[in-house]
């Protein structure tokens, strides 16, 4: 049964474009995760605040810690602040 990770993400506004190319980085390490199923992400960049849902194979691998995802995220930190995840099963 797959997992979804819900990851609520704030910026400042002010460094949208950084931070939309960050936040790139680390989707792209996303995928190379155990278990990635599909990802989704958007910015406002007016607001300042973003979302990522991710799905996952398993509830373990959707549950990943954030520092599995290396240098992409580690760089991230800077500009970005992430929420602590939600996983929630899919409902079909």
């Amino acid at each position: 049964m797959p997992y979804l990770r819900v990851t609520h993400i704030t910026f400042d506004p002010a460094n949208a474009d950084e931070s939309v190319r960050l936040s790139r980085a680390v989707i792209q390490a996303m995928r190379g995760q155990p278990g990635f199923q599909d990802i989704r992400a958007g910015m406002d960049r007016e607001s300042g605040k973003g979302i990522a849902v991710t799905t996952f194979d398993t509830r373990e691998h959707a549950n990943l810690d954030r520092q599995q995802l290396g240098d992409a995220v580690r760089q991230s930190m800077s500009a970005l602040q992430y929420a602590p995840p939600v996983i929630l099963e899919v409902l079909d």
